[in-house]
């Protein structure tokens, strides 16, 4: 029986990347409709305070950069396995934008 360990390791580590970009959307799409869900009940109510506002949109706005700081650490694990796939590693690019 004759494996060639770098040929699955290669289509392991494209499932894990494919399934990773995949739950990272669906959780971006998740994390903008709740901000637009906010948005909506900010404009709605007039008793909540304009600080309590700022301060949910602040937090989405966290939210939006850590997401984007986690897909970058996760690209660089993924290019730190290249070399185990036969292919040249490729440096993941930083300051993803979303």
């Amino acid at each position: 029986m004759n494996i060639d360990y770098s040929q699955f390791t290669k289509q392991l580590v494209d499932f894990q990347k494919m399934s990773f970009a995949n739950w990272l959307n669906a959780f971006g799409m998740v994390r903008d409709q709740a901000a637009s869900a906010m948005e909506t009940v900010l404009g709605q109510n007039a008793y909540i305070p304009a600080q309590v506002g700022d301060a949910m949109r602040e937090w989405f706005a966290v939210c939006r950069q850590e997401q984007l700081r986690f897909k970058d650490f996760v690209d660089q694990g993924f290019s730190n396995m290249e070399p185990f796939t036969g292919r040249t590693p490729k440096t993941a690019p930083t300051g993803s934008k979303k």
